[in-house]
């Protein structure tokens, strides 16, 4: 007889990659924002999020301002510009592509460590 024990269930939460972790039609984005995608990844996503959408509504900074310039981050030591980078992105198709990314690449690492 076979071992019924240990046949797969028929409707796994998610299908995981290597380096993606895709929900399946049966989840919700709620459910997988809040359950699935770890804790560290869920801040940065909603903070890189936020100051982005603040910044194209009230354009409160110019991206020369924050973003890497290696004359400025070399010869004027402006070492917090490697650090402020990562939350600005050029459009709205630039952050929603990197978000992509983000949240594939950095669920996987995170769940890894």
């Amino acid at each position: 007889l076979a071992d019924t024990d240990n046949i797969p269930s028929a409707k796994p939460e998610s299908f995981k990659h290597r380096f993606l972790s895709v929900p399946l039609p049966g989840i919700s984005l709620k459910e997988y924002f809040a359950h699935t995608l770890p804790m560290t990844t869920r801040c940065m996503f909603i903070t890189m999020l936020a100051v982005n959408i603040f910044n194209m509504l009230y354009q409160a900074l110019d991206y020369f301002q924050i973003c890497i310039s290696p004359e400025l981050l070399f010869h004027y030591f402006q070492v917090y510009r490697i650090f402020t980078a990562v939350f600005f992105h050029g459009s709205l198709f630039d952050l929603l592509l990197n978000m992509m990314v983000f949240v594939s690449l950095a669920g996987y690492y995170e769940r890894q460590l």
